[in-house]
């Protein structure tokens, strides 16, 4: 069942004008809503790729469907800002993640200097994020927050912004090599073989067609035009790419060269040079419509 929002807060700044709302569990979410001008879409590449993310083991923020009440839709302050005027948003299912750490419980930052990052928890989730963006074709900068609790002296990082995962709002697969990268290349640790990229590798080589499609079936119809033929093209698309992953990442590392730490580029990867590849494994690259939302 969706969260229903009980509390406007304020506006946030972006391209998709969402804004920070409080649900009924008493938690804070930033909300993206249908009719956005990114457009809908975005909506279910968030939630998508946040639960394709989740399955890999990678830290994201809470994301989850929401439902804006008639009463607080009504809301002056709700709407879209628009070069011909205002658009008031409309009641529905909309996009919720959740903050990830309240004032009261620690502090959050956008940017962490690459001095703090010895402090870093999970630093090597930076090569998994990487994999799966990859994976995803997000065609924007990966973003992430940095938090720590208040009687913390280390960081930990969460993943944020999946609005532009598979090819972005137009769902166009166009894979680009300075796309799905952290803007700051020194944030990335040092590469030092295949051995970095793992387990991520493997738990996007595992995942199956039944998995996709069961996270799929939990995204609202109204996010994708209701049209499932759409969702099923990114399904057999995501997953025909999932042996072409590390030749996209070894593209990563010969554009962006010297500007990365790395002991020597990586060689093409064994389980995934053409001649491992099952060309006739068409009974898993078709996904069937009726296991799609309807």
């Amino acid at each position: 069942m969706p969260l229903v929002l009980t509390e406007y807060l304020r506006r946030m700044r972006g391209g998709s004008q969402s804004h920070l709302m409080r649900a009924e569990d008493g938690k804070v979410y930033v909300v993206k809503f249908q009719g956005n001008p990114q457009g809908t879409h975005v909506l279910f590449n968030e939630l998508f790729a946040a639960r394709l993310a989740q399955r890999l083991g990678l830290p994201t923020a809470n994301t989850c469907v929401v439902q804006l009440p008639d009463t607080l839709a009504a809301d002056d302050r709700l709407h879209f800002e628009l070069a011909s005027g205002k658009q008031q948003i409309q009641p529905g299912l909309h996009l919720g993640s959740e903050i990830v750490l309240s004032t009261m419980q620690g502090r959050i930052y956008d940017i962490l200097p690459i001095t703090q990052f010895c402090k870093l928890r999970n630093a090597s989730d930076l090569f998994g994020i990487l994999a799966f963006d990859k994976w995803v074709c997000n065609i924007d900068d990966r973003q992430c927050v940095y938090w720590r609790r208040s009687a913390d002296k280390k960081f930990s990082m969460t993943f944020i912004d999946n609005g532009h995962c598979f090819g972005g709002p137009n769902w166009i697969f166009r894979d680009d090599p300075f796309r799905g990268m952290c803007r700051n290349l020194d944030v990335y640790p040092e590469i030092r073989g295949w051995d970095c990229f793992e387990p991520w590798l493997c738990r996007i080589e595992a995942l199956s067609s039944d998995d996709l499609c069961e996270i799929a079936s939990e995204i609202p119809p109204d996010w994708h035009d209701e049209n499932p033929v759409s969702v099923q093209t990114i399904l057999s698309t995501l997953l025909e790419r999932r042996s072409r992953v590390p030749e996209l990442i070894r593209e990563f590392q010969r554009v962006c060269g010297a500007r990365l730490k790395s002991v020597q580029y990586l060689p093409i990867h064994s389980r995934y040079d053409e001649s491992s590849v099952d060309h006739g494994r068409t009974d898993e690259m078709q996904v069937r419509l009726s296991q799609l939302p309807a």
